[in-house]
């Protein structure tokens, strides 16, 4: 069935939303996509579209945009059915997301979306990848700065690798040089992160729900379990070989770490899961960590993140949290605030993601073979490689449109016709690496060992 449009942004006139709207507006000078907007508010999605008309240079005053709330079915399902695929930015997605879904599963719409939220996103798997299956609707959550990085970051690993890789560290750092005094997380994000807080301990019995099986890793190699809080001597002591070179300050500085709870690692998981129990692919195991100026940041970090933390537990203090933002977060985030634009354009990140396996050449007994072969000794090769790219709702919004546009270019390439996905299972295939290359979300190969 032929639909009037190839893609709809949903809740177009937010924060994140605005970004997506320019970068999708710059991309495609062609106009070979047809896409519209679409929000509860009239007025503020013309507001959005001029916003977006002044940041992006490209006059979108006749982008159609169309009335639709997460609270009226009928709206949504008018939605739905003008359009191929649907950029879902209204969050938090544990308040909002969960209708879209059910909406376009039922009208035959592909979803993406930039959430975050690692409950929502293993409870949306859990719950709906049959129903998205048996519709061959493409249901794919956090298609932005969570986690597409990461979880293609390891696809670009195994790609560049002579070998099969056995576990994988990663480590995010965001640079953020001269800022203003702009709030450093727009306060929707944040609420997000408050209501993920407040469901992490349900994590564990959902991810056994959705994963009952224990993957089959290496017991006597795990991957190393670090403390809490750790300091690393440079990235290039982490026994990989420099025969590629590594550039400068990207290995150089010694620096804290602490590890990083966002959904990332569950993305990662969850895409070793299904290849492994569909094609037998030897699992990665993953573990990720966010690097920290200092010493004192660190602990300052572990000291507002643990308070925030507990009063999240209890709906009383969560709404003190929620009402408050600037006072326990020492003015990183306020109420109805989002970063500048200006703060922002100082603002970068780059993971550095170091692997290790068993290289075919010193272990031709793999190649071609049993690809679950359990090795009586250490990983002995590794590849290290650096993903990079602007401020995380730039990141998002390039992320979101090389998603969205690889998909619709790109299905012949796709080893599955439906469910409830991560980018990683469903564009491994395709030229997605390639596509966010070319426009700012970098993918490098520091240095192999083999």
């Amino acid at each position: 069935m032929t639909r009037e449009f190839d893609i709809i942004i949903f809740g177009a006139s937010g924060y994140s939303a605005i970004f997506i709207i320019e970068e999708l507006a710059k991309t495609d000078k062609s106009k070979s996509v047809k896409w519209a907007v679409a929000g509860r508010n009239k007025a503020k999605l013309i507001e959005a579209l001029k916003t977006a008309s002044q940041n992006s240079g490209v006059d979108l005053q006749n982008i159609p945009l169309y009335i639709g709330d997460v609270n009226d079915a009928i709206s949504l399902k008018e939605i739905c059915v003008k359009t191929n695929l649907l950029i879902n930015c209204v969050g938090p997605y544990i308040l909002y997301g969960e209708p879209v879904v059910k909406a376009c599963i039922e009208n035959g719409t592909d979803y993406l979306d930039i959430c975050g939220e690692t409950f929502v996103l293993e409870k949306t798997q859990l719950k709906y990848d049959k129903a998205a299956a048996e519709a061959k609707v493409f249901i794919i959550g956090a298609c932005g700065f969570d986690c597409v990085p990461s979880d293609m970051g390891v696809i670009f690993a195994e790609n560049n690798f002579d070998g099969q890789l056995d576990r994988m560290e990663g480590y995010l750092e965001v640079m953020a040089k001269d800022r203003g005094n702009s709030p450093t997380i727009n306060y929707t994000t944040f609420l997000s992160a408050l209501m993920s807080m407040a469901n992490y301990d349900k994590l564990e019995e959902v991810g056994n729900q959705l994963m009952p099986k224990k993957l089959p890793f290496n017991k006597s190699f795990l991957v190393e379990k670090r403390p809490f809080l750790f300091k690393i001597k440079g990235l290039g002591n982490l026994g990989i070989a420099k025969s590629g070179g590594d550039s400068g300050e990207v290995v150089g500085k010694d620096a804290w770490y602490l590890p990083f709870f966002a959904a990332d690692k569950s993305a990662v998981l969850r895409s070793q899961y299904y290849m492994y129990e569909k094609e037998g692919k030897r699992p990665v195991q993953f573990r990720s960590y966010i690097k920290v100026e200092s010493l004192l940041r660190a602990i300052l970090t572990i000291f507002i993140g643990g308070i925030v933390y507990l009063m999240a537990k209890f709906k009383l203090t969560r709404k003190l949290v929620e009402l408050y933002p600037q006072i326990f977060t020492c003015g990183q985030v306020r109420v109805n605030g989002s970063p500048s634009r200006h703060d922002l354009s100082k603002t970068a990140f780059r993971w550095i993601m170091i692997a290790k396996g068993y290289s075919y050449s010193k272990n031709p007994q793999l190649s071609g073979r049993d690809l679950m072969l359990q090795m009586q000794h250490a990983p002995d090769a590794g590849i290290k490689i650096c993903v990079s790219g602007p401020d995380a709702y730039k990141t998002t919004a390039i992320c979101a449109t090389q998603v969205a546009l690889t998909l619709h270019e790109e299905r012949n390439k796709l080893l599955t016709s439906g469910g409830v996905l991560t980018p990683a299972i469903v564009f491994r295939k395709t030229n997605l690496i390639q596509n966010l290359d070319d426009h700012g979300i970098k993918f490098e190969v520091l240095s192999v060992e083999s």
